[in-house]
């Protein structure tokens, strides 16, 4: 898998451009500090759906009442148990890389999608490690709550967050040389000259 993903990243190197890293994230099922919320809320949301719904079946209810909680029962199956599936199919679809000039991201959840950050552009970066090693590292002011839900396979919450390398290994030494490659492109970079 590691040369198929370097010659992925390969394909979308300039010509002045090196790949000095690339990986991807943690994969398999896995737990977030906002599922201490999530897990409570999602069985007490698909426990009511379900109770709902068996007991609206029992009776001689219309079909379009019958119909009608079938929505939630599926709402509630999905954030109780499919969104953990749902998320470590999605990280098994990413792989990220770090270039003389570029962040680069590809995903192949929905087709093959290439995202790049100029090493000069980005504004923050921010580094959370974890107790395996891996961090997260994002490139981007936090996303406030948002943040907590990060990763939770909660829909929608994606799109507030700043765009992150999720749980890569040794992330303490990806994140050193993401700060070294930006240190090295601002250097080369032509200062701009004060007209007075």
């Amino acid at each position: 898998m590691n040369g198929q993903l370097e010659q992925e990243f390969a394909r979308e190197l300039r010509s002045d451009e090196r790949l000095l890293w690339y990986g991807q994230p943690a994969t398999g099922l896995r737990l977030q500090p906002a599922d201490a919320l999530v897990i409570p809320f999602s069985i007490l949301w698909a426990g009511f759906a379900v109770f709902w719904e068996t007991g609206v079946i029992a009776t001689d209810a219309p079909i379009l009442f019958k119909l009608f909680g079938v929505p939630f029962v599926i709402a509630g199956a999905y954030i109780t148990v499919g969104r953990f599936f749902f998320d470590a199919y999605r990280r098994s679809r990413i792989a990220y890389a770090l270039t003389t000039h570029r962040i680069i991201f590809l995903r192949t959840l929905w087709g093959r999608t290439v995202e790049s950050i100029d090493l000069t552009g980005l504004p923050q970066i921010t580094v959370q490690e974890h107790r395996d090693r891996s961090a997260t590292i994002a490139f981007g002011p936090s996303a406030g709550i948002h943040s907590m839900m990060a990763g939770s396979g909660w829909p929608g919450v994606g799109k507030y967050m700043p765009p992150r390398f999720e749980r890569v290994a040794n992330g303490r030494d990806v994140y050193d040389r993401i700060l070294r490659a930006k240190e090295s492109q601002m250097a080369t970079r032509p200062q701009a000259r004060l007209l007075i």
